[in-house]
């Protein structure tokens, strides 16, 4: 037997007993009867198992593929599916009210997602803040056409249940405890058919995480969830979430500095400065200034000194520190007058020291040693530099301080007699008077060369006698026995006692091209700032910082090598900035010389200008309030060629830098908009690259580098899909067209500069 039911929920929206009221008016549901129970019952139970879904998964999308529904006749199925459906979404809904409910009443931010939470939790707010500022309860009365059903709900809720708070006087606390929650059941109990049984115990294991108990000041429907030990009640009052252990590093903290207790283990750390001990405990300090260090802790002018966790930086000698930079500059020795330089010399500063460098001349008969600085007596004689030999027969040269004199001798006796230098300690006096050319014990005749006494090296020669493990060392006129044997670098002190380490940069002040530093044994070449050391260990070469640094990108325009440094300069159109490595553009058309037709259009730019002067095709003249457009003159047309022209064409200019980078989805040059009330199927756009003015080494546009996207129905944006090179002018064309209305023409001139800064 057929039966026809009909369900009008015209009036009943938020109707408490909603599921037996689900059916409109305007739908007629055609149910065969079945014997096995009442209409009304299976859609109780339809809807029930609809609720217990959306309060088990909080979703309803697996009723869209579902088994058969038992205690449900097979005719009846796909209506009970549906009521399943509306009973699992409304549930759904309810739920997510209260979650939104629940972030209100804590004092929580609402959800963000729009969904039925976000709205029920600024209902619920607005509902507490018209409690607050009222003194009665009428306020809280708002008709059900002023909200929704479930957020007029949550703002009544709220509003009463704030004012009972109020007007008691209690405490400002959240209503739930950090491990506990009060819920109401949103299905109010619908398909148990027990109006007064245990919520959780209808509900097993679904409506809380841990534990669910029934709150006993509250209606059948209310329950409080509870976590176990451990654990604690997160923001939706269901769910229930691991507390964080104890942090053992607060108690039993072993390590020497840093801990870290991961809940697994506890891993000890050290400040900066500082490196962990073998012990994995304790922290030790990390010299910065060893010489292997991968720190390079201290520049070439400055001596590092280590310190607990860090290290200094000291000004070597010769430096001192700028106050303002607190880098290590020279000090100008000469200029502030702390050389040592005697008054015949002239001090020239050099970089962390100076030189004494001798202006008076020495003056005829000597000269000066480089290494002293003293002046020195020339001995004509021995560097027979003296004119005694065209005097006459029988003169000898007699060296004096400064000169030299031509002395006569005795033709009888000169085979056997010579006449040595005054104070010679060499030459002993004989024969009345007449100095006999015998020499003193330690030297011996010079070899071809008269009148000259050399001393015997007995060390060289082997005569000297030296006991066994002793050093024979030549002295003059005689020798001496040793028993110290420096190593190289040292030498044995005046005293002959100790090996001493040789100076060898105050030594040999040109050992090295630049800067030389004594080392006990040793010594070490350096450079200035800007110079490299060669593999000798000496000379010093000028880095090229353009060339080495190139990646680094040091100027943005030109990069140009000098001694010791380098500089920047920019091209023509640029100003070298503050910093001494930037360009910056040169506005011409505001700073000059710009353009000198008043009719021409001045576009800026980078490195350059254009002046541009806006033409009108034939049969187009300029618009009056739009001095980029040109309308065309035949505003009507009978459908002649003039018709296919467009309406108007309008100039537009852009400038941009060469090879600017594009992102993924294109960079937007240009916006086309056309009017809001045709539809999209009347409206068209065309992109035509016209034309390009490029020179013979830059790659030309194409038309594959611009594309256009359509952000609306009337408007489109022309985007740039890979970087242009610069130089190069382009013209690119967009037509637009309106069905029976005509077209538009929007010439776009892109103008891109020579360089990418």
């Amino acid at each position: 037997m057929q039966s026809t039911i009909f369900y009008d929920l015209s009036f009943a929206r938020c109707h408490t007993n909603w599921p037996a009221l689900i059916i409109s008016g305007l739908i007629t549901l055609q149910l065969l009867y079945s014997t096995n129970a009442s209409l009304e019952q299976q859609l109780e139970h339809c809807c029930s198992l609809g609720q217990s879904v959306a309060s088990r998964n909080a979703d309803c999308s697996s009723l869209s593929v579902t088994s058969p529904v038992r205690e449900v006749d097979a005719e009846s199925q796909s209506v009970c599916l549906a009521m399943m459906q509306l009973c699992c979404a409304h549930q759904l809904r309810d739920l997510h009210c209260e979650v939104g409910q629940l972030a209100a009443r804590s004092g929580n931010s609402c959800p963000k997602q729009d969904d039925e939470s976000k709205y029920c939790c600024e209902a619920c707010k607005m509902g507490i803040i018209v409690a607050s500022m009222t003194p009665s309860r009428q306020e809280c009365r708002v008709q059900n056409a002023s909200l929704d059903c479930s957020w007029h709900s949550a703002f009544i809720a709220c509003c009463t249940n704030t004012r009972n708070i109020t007007d008691e006087v209690q405490p400002e606390k959240p209503p739930y405890s950090n491990n506990s929650s009060l819920i109401s059941n949103p299905s109010g109990g619908a398909g148990s058919g027990e109006a007064n049984s245990d919520i959780c115990d209808l509900y097993p294991g679904e409506l809380c995480a841990h534990i669910c108990v029934s709150s006993p000041n509250a209606p059948s429907s209310s329950f409080i969830c509870k976590c176990h030990q451990g654990y604690s009640l997160m923001a939706d009052g269901k769910s229930c979430m691991l507390e964080s252990a104890q942090n053992r590093c607060l108690n039993e903290n072993p390590c020497d500095q840093l801990c870290h207790d991961s809940g697994k283990s506890i891993d000890c750390s050290c400040y900066k400065g500082y490196q962990l001990h073998s012990n994995n405990r304790s922290c030790v300090d990390v010299d910065e200034c060893r010489e292997n260090s991968s720190e390079s802790a201290c520049d070439s002018n400055q001596i590092c000194e280590n310190t607990h966790g860090s290290y200094k930086c000291l000004c070597g000698p010769g430096y001192q520190q700028d106050p303002v930079t607190n880098a290590c500059v020279d000090i100008n020795e000469c200029q502030m007058d702390v050389h040592n330089c005697a008054s015949s010399q002239r001090c020239d500063n050099t970089i962390g020291s100076f030189q004494c460098v001798r202006y008076v001349n020495c003056g005829t008969g000597y000269t000066l040693n480089a290494q002293t600085g003293q002046c020195e007596d020339d001995d004509e004689c021995t560097l027979n530099t003296h004119n005694c030999n065209y005097i006459g027969e029988g003169f000898v040269c007699r060296n004096t301080l400064g000169s030299f004199r031509c002395e006569k001798v005795d033709k009888a006796n000169s085979h056997s007699h010579a006449i040595c230098p005054t104070g010679d300690s060499k030459c002993f006096p004989s024969n009345g008077g007449v100095l006999s050319a015998i020499c003193a014990p330690g030297y011996e005749a010079a070899k071809g060369v008269p009148h000259t006494c050399v001393d015997i090296d007995e060390c060289a020669r082997g005569i000297a006698r030296c006991g066994a493990g002793q050093k024979c060392i030549n002295r003059p006129g005689g020798y001496m026995c040793s028993t110290l044997r420096c190593e190289s670098g040292f030498r044995v002190n005046d005293d002959r006692t100790r090996c001493i380490d040789i100076d060898e940069c105050s030594e040999q002040p040109r050992i090295c091209d630049h800067k030389c530093s004594n080392y006990y044994g040793s010594y070490r070449c350096s450079c200035n700032p800007g110079f490299s050391l060669q593999s000798d260990n000496r000379t010093c070469i000028d880095l090229n910082e353009c060339e080495l640094f190139k990646d680094r990108r040091l100027c943005s325009g030109y990069c140009r090598n000098e001694p010791g440094s380098y500089s920047c300069q920019c091209p023509n159109g640029y100003n070298l900035a503050s910093d001494g490595a930037s360009c910056q553009d040169i506005d011409e058309c505001k700073d000059g010389p710009g353009c000198t037709n008043q009719d021409e259009l001045c576009m800026n730019m980078r490195g350059s200008y254009r002046c541009n002067l806006i033409t009108c095709p034939a049969g187009y003249t300029k618009d009056k309030q739009n001095t980029n457009r040109c309308r065309r003159e035949a505003r009507l047309c009978d459908g002649g060629e003039e018709c296919a022209e467009p309406t108007s064409i309008s100039f537009y200019f852009i400038t941009i830098t060469s090879n600017y980078s594009t992102p993924a989805a294109g960079l937007p040059l240009f916006t086309l908009r056309g009017p809001s009330w045709a539809s999209a199927a009347d409206m068209h756009f065309l992109l035509t690259l016209r034309y390009t003015n490029t020179p013979a080494h830059v790659t030309a546009a194409s038309q594959s580098q611009f594309t256009l996207q359509r952000t609306a129905h009337n408007q489109v944006v022309l985007l740039l899909v890979q970087p242009l090179q610069g130089p190069q002018d382009i013209q690119v064309d967009i037509a637009m067209s309106v069905a029976n209305l005509g077209s538009t023409l929007s010439k776009l001139t892109l103008f891109v500069s020579a360089y990418d800064f």
